[in-house]
């Protein structure tokens, strides 16, 4: 007998909603079912659950999401048989999607009109509907997050209020609410232009001041108007995302150029109604007004303020200016020379800096300086301050220090606070305005806890709190601890270090410095003699040199002297050595030289590279390298790097290059010299001599003589003892130039 197939439903009521939880039921109408079995078409399997007394299983699905849409069936278990699954439940959820956004143009008669549907994922599908119609009126397939829907052209059939829905390709069960209604009605006139400045219309002369006019409409001519009258034109517009734009510059503000701004923009045969003004304001003419706050800058919220903007002339406009926004948040025009604005049940939102300025309407909205600021707080308690020592909060004895007050609110002093050893407040110094309580030469009796608290001049209710304790820490006066970095000094980022610091003395507690920071990196009390201050995940900006110092808890802030200080690296490659050469870089004969390379922390390898090589040339813990110019072997490039000896698979850049050259070389440059000074004699020598022959044998054809023969003998042998004597010479100088 085939086993019967079980009931599926849902205990909850269809529509789903969103993130509410949601459990199916599977139950079987036989008594011998052992188990039941939940499936999702599309996906498969889902859960297996036992069955209970009552023969049914129930299977929670947790809160809603967008994928628990889609159909679902169950099947029963029994011993070696499966039932038919049950019938389908579908889960279709028709909120389940945040609602579209939909906008348009204001429409126009006659006109082509596009509607934007914008949704909140990609892949949708969406449907355009129209008040009093079932069905839709126009459908767009998956087009990405928005779909626009057009009316080629827009007639009164066609006005009425518009909505439209999305939903995913992927989950066609799965629609999202229907967006807020957008109502569509066709005006002859187009809608007023957007028109405002780049910048606050309260300028100073000289300034640039830019009018931008916009509408949604294409291809549309502006126009400028002042106080009424046209003054520019402009038919060349720029489009952004099917809007029309024209911008309006006036380079340098003039006095006369204050007044109140506006724009219409036109086709060929309709216009625009005329924007909303702006009004120019030029200051600087007039003296600046004096802006105070009634009962005070700070303000209880819900509670009332009064802005007193006082002037120097009669009959004026006031404005009252609000940081942040573009225009002024009040105008009240008086025939005084004052104004009083009133800010009603003020809310956070009112707070920020006010400030205010006076002008004349008749003269081209000729205006004052703009007043001093003046800061409104809404609060029932005045901002705490913030108290930091500089240069730092660990001082030596003997040294300045400067204890700094600084809040928000200005225009009230601040009073510095010790703290006593009964732990009470009492005033430790008179008051400072600017927040400066400077220490000179420090000592112990400087040392402690302090705070620091606004000290308002007016009888106020807000309720004012202390700033942080800052504890003031005062070294010099023990032993110096000893600080080192363990695995080392060097470390690859992301990786974990520690440093050590170790004291002299038990029960301390112990400070880590860093320099360039005015507050302790980090304080510990450990039970022994040592402090261990982990740093996990190193990164780039914890390099720097640290310190540290201790100081007894029986006597607190009396602190040891600095210990040396340790240089921290965090770098995934260590920095280059340098490389010199001791006495020098040239070879001299018989002498060695010593290449020294040095790093930037104890506990390294060096290694020394000559270019060409194929291994290095030699291995060195102190970076010396003694180098020897055997048959010319010595000279070349050189450079060398380093290795941590606790992380040896790390090496460092390599230095800059280093020339090592042979004395040889300058050797035979001064040889080159020397031959050519001593060729440049001989032949002054030869040339001499010359000039002394031919004078004599002009002198030979007058000599009287017995025996020419005898003569011509005699001639002979002279001329070859010369040329003997000039052979003997040559080879002299010859011989000198060789050695």
């Amino acid at each position: 007998m085939p086993t019967p197939k079980p009931e599926l439903w849902a205990e909850t009521n269809f529509p789903l909603a969103p993130w509410k939880n949601l459990t199916l039921w599977c139950r079987s109408p036989s008594g011998s079912t052992k188990e039941f079995v939940l499936l999702k078409d599309g996906t498969g399997w889902i859960a297996t659950h036992p069955a209970s007394k009552q023969v049914r299983a129930a299977f929670p699905l947790g809160a809603l999401t967008q994928s628990h849409t889609g159909s679902y069936h169950c099947h029963s278990w029994e011993e070696m048989a499966v039932s038919e699954p049950s019938e389908a439940l579908e889960l279709v959820g028709t909120d389940m999607l945040p609602k579209p956004v939909i906008s348009a143009p204001p429409p126009i008669r006659g006109q082509e009109l596009q509607i934007r549907c914008k949704g909140w994922l990609a892949g949708m599908e969406f449907a355009l509907y129209k008040e009093g119609l079932q069905e839709p009126v126009q459908q767009l397939g998956a087009v990405g997050r928005e779909a626009f829907f057009t009316i080629p052209r827009m007639e009164d059939k066609d006005e009425g209020n518009y909505s439209c829905r999305t939903h995913t390709e992927m989950h066609p069960f799965k629609w999202s609410e229907p967006s807020e209604p957008l109502e569509l009605i066709i005006k002859d006139m187009y809608p007023k232009p957007s028109f405002n400045t780049w910048d606050r219309p309260v300028v100073t002369p000289g300034a640039r001041v830019t009018f931008n006019c916009s509408t949604p409409q294409q291809h549309m001519s502006f126009i400028l108007y002042k106080d009424g009258s046209e003054i520019a034109s402009s038919d060349k517009t720029w489009t952004s995302s099917g809007a029309s734009a024209a911008q309006f510059v006036i380079i340098s503000v003039g006095i006369s150029d204050g007044g109140n701004y506006s724009c219409r923009y036109y086709d060929f045969a309709t216009w625009s109604e005329p924007s909303n003004s702006v009004e120019l304001v030029v200051t600087e003419f007039y003296p600046k007004p004096i802006l105070l706050a009634e009962p005070g800058p700070v303000v209880l919220p819900g509670k009332n303020v009064i802005l007193h903007c006082q002037g120097a002339h009669e009959g004026m406009r006031f404005a009252l200016l609000h940081e942040g926004t573009q225009v002024p948040l009040q105008f009240q025009s008086t025939s005084g020379n004052s104004a009083d604005f009133f800010l009603h049940t003020i809310g956070a939102e009112d707070a920020g800096n006010y400030s205010c300025v006076y002008y004349e309407t008749t003269m081209s909205n000729r205006g004052s300086h703009l007043s001093k600021p003046i800061m409104i707080w809404v609060t029932d308690t005045f901002p705490k301050p913030w108290l930091f020592a500089e240069p730092s909060s660990v001082v030596p004895m003997g040294q300045n220090v400067t204890l700094w007050c600084q809040g928000p609110v200005h225009g009230v002093g601040y009073i510095l606070h010790k703290e006593k050893e009964a732990s009470s407040m009492q005033p430790w110094a008179s008051t400072s305005y600017d927040g400066a309580f400077p220490i000179t030469n420090i000592s112990g009796a400087n040392i402690g806890r302090y705070t620091c608290c606004y000290h308002p001049d007016w009888a106020s209710p807000i309720k004012i709190q202390p700033s942080n304790t800052l504890e003031l820490i005062v070294t010099g006066l023990l032993p110096k601890p000893s600080l080192l970095a363990q695995p080392s000094s060097m470390v690859a980022p992301g990786k974990n270090m520690t440093l050590q610091c170790q004291g002299e003395l038990p029960d301390s507690t112990f400070v880590l410095l860093k320099d360039g920071s005015p507050e302790p990196v980090e304080k510990q009390q450990p039970s022994g003699y040592r402090a261990d201050f982990w740093m996990p995940a190193v990164r780039g900006e914890d390099s720097g040199i640290y310190s540290c110092v201790y100081y007894l808890d029986s006597a607190p802030l009396a602190a040891s002297n600095h210990s040396d200080s340790l240089h921290i690296w965090v770098t995934d490659r260590p920095p280059k050595p340098s490389l010199s050469a001791w006495p020098s870089t040239v070879f001299k004969l018989g002498k060695d030289i010593t290449l020294q390379c040095r790093g930037p922390m104890p506990g390294i390898e060096f290694v020394l590279k000559r270019d060409g090589d194929k291994v290095p040339r030699q291995f060195s813990e102190d970076g010396d390298f003694v180098i020897n110019n055997v048959e010319g072997k010595g000279i070349g490039n050189y450079s060398c790097s380093y290795r941590l000896q606790a992380q040896p698979g790390i090496w460092s850049e390599s230095s800059d290059p280093l020339e090592l050259v042979g004395a040889a070389g300058l050797a035979a440059q001064e040889c080159t010299v020397g031959n050519i000074v001593r060729s440049t004699l001989i032949v002054v020598v030869i040339v001499a001599l010359g000039v002394v022959l031919a004078i004599e044998w002009r002198k030979w054809p007058r000599l009287q003589t017995r025996d020419s023969e005898t003569d011509r003998r005699d001639q002979t042998i002279a001329l070859e003892e010369y040329n003997q004597e000039e052979e003997l010479g040559t080879n002299s100088n010859s011989s000198s130039s060789i050695s």
